[in-house]
């Protein structure tokens, strides 16, 4: 079996090509498990995020499961993934491992060091194992990814200040306005990112010459929330005309996987205006930058924001993120060359057992009476003397270890040859040995 990953991010794909591949939240369910039910896929979970759709999965075959890929978004999302193979990426072993570890650590994000991103990840295992379309293979992937992005935020300091989109929206609009004394703020939608604007326009509201804000969402009762936690004027969707009106800098965030704003929304804009759009997809459409009142930017535009807030670019701490990740991703390998190694390790105990038992059974019916102790001395013994071969087996360190070990194995216990030949195989294909993660980490993220 084969681990791989397959989607868009923001390294290779603006926008307007990651909003085609982007599933919403309630699209997930029935995406997995139309994945799980092409039968070159054996497991699958799928991450998507502003920044990037990416499909996980466990394949018997490469080739195979490209098309598969292909079919998904064919029949889910209506576009040939084919005709935009320029954006997207693919990759295997290795390099899939170091991937995912990345993301989780944050260091993979648009905005380095970003809150969001390990829940976001906790939060795609937790479905694909709500669906059951995990197994052994990436339930260890994903645990070991939550792992690393704890490690990460506890030993390397990343998460010192809170790094999100968001918060690059809120300091591009503070940066273009040098400040927000005296000006109208508009923040639409109710959800995280919505509420990381809101919490920290409130802290800014301290220590700054006074400004406004006002809330907008379609939900009255979330509304009410909102405003009586943060003490904003809040507007429903019905009088959100009023709002934008009025406001000098507007923040869109809705989750709405589509437009909900367009030229008519700002077509009569009176002053100048600045929108930012932080929802992917977008929720304003484009056309609006055009008007002449109307500066419009989204999540594309907040890359530049990134490097000159210094939100987490030191190189230090980049260096000690990749050193978890190698170690934690050269685990898993080893775990999975080892995984690789059970059937003809289970073919051996099992031969042993079976030894064991047929004399016990021969005890059995010379003498009954202390047969129970015969049998848990016997069982100990043998535990004891097939644990430290099974243990030194599984931690060698190439596949090409693994397998003279299972030969000479094989060859002394008489075990099934076949056995030993698609294990062999297994282990050669599976996990190859170059390039080894460090040379993961050049080809990839140089």
């Amino acid at each position: 079996m084969y681990i791989l990953v397959s989607g868009v991010r923001h390294r290779k794909a603006a926008i307007e090509i990651r909003e085609k591949f982007a599933l919403h939240p309630s699209e997930l369910s029935d995406g997995l498990k139309l994945l799980f039910s092409y039968p070159e896929i054996a497991e699958c979970a799928i991450l998507t995020t502003c920044n990037r759709c990416e499909l996980y999965l466990v394949v018997y075959n490469i080739k195979e499961a490209m098309q598969a890929i292909r079919r998904f978004y064919l029949s889910f999302k209506n576009i040939d993934s084919d005709a935009y193979r320029a954006h997207t990426f693919m990759l295997l072993h290795e390099e899939a491992v170091c991937h995912l570890y990345r993301v989780a650590a944050g260091i993979d994000s648009m905005i380095v060091g970003e809150g969001q991103i390990l829940g976001q990840v906790k939060d795609a295992f937790s479905l694909a194992q709500q669906e059951k379309t995990t197994n052994t293979r990436l339930n260890k992937l994903f645990k070991g990814a939550l792992t690393v992005g704890k490690r990460v935020r506890t030993e390397t300091g990343i998460a010192e200040k809170d790094a999100s989109v968001s918060l690059a929206a809120f300091y591009h609009g503070k940066t273009y306005f040098e400040g927000f004394a005296g000006k109208s703020i508009v923040v639409v939608g109710g959800g995280k990112m919505a509420e990381i604007l809101l919490s920290r326009f409130k802290q800014e509201q301290a220590d700054s010459d006074p400004f406004t804000v006002a809330i907008v969402n379609r939900s009255a009762d979330r509304l009410a929330d909102l405003t009586d936690r943060f003490g904003f004027t809040g507007y429903t969707w019905q009088d959100s005309a009023k709002a934008l009106q009025a406001a000098d800098l507007i923040f869109v965030a809705t989750g709405a996987p589509h437009v909900v704003f367009g030229v008519k929304n700002f077509q009569d804009s009176q002053k100048h205006q600045v929108v930012i759009d932080i929802a992917v997809p977008r929720n304003v459409d484009n056309r609006v930058a055009k008007l002449d009142n109307i500066t419009l930017f989204n999540t594309d535009d907040l890359k530049l924001e990134n490097n000159a807030s210094a939100l987490h670019q030191k190189d230090a701490v980049i260096e000690q993120s990749k050193a978890i990740i190698e170690e934690e991703s050269i685990s898993f390998l080893q775990w999975q060359r080892a995984l690789s190694a059970v059937p003809v390790l289970t073919q051996w105990r099992e031969k042993i057992e079976n030894i064991r038992q047929n004399e016990i059974d021969v005890r059995r019916n010379v003498d009954a009476s202390n047969i129970h102790l015969v049998d848990t001395i016997s069982r100990n013994v043998i535990q004891k003397i097939l644990h430290g071969p099974t243990k030194r087996i599984k931690n060698l360190q190439t596949s090409q270890e693994i397998c003279h070990e299972l030969a000479v194995l094989s060859h002394l216990f008489n075990i099934d040859p076949l056995t030993l030949s698609k294990q062999a195989t297994a282990l050669i294909d599976a996990v190859p040995e170059t390039p080894d993660t460090k040379e993961a980490f050049g080809q990839q993220y140089s």
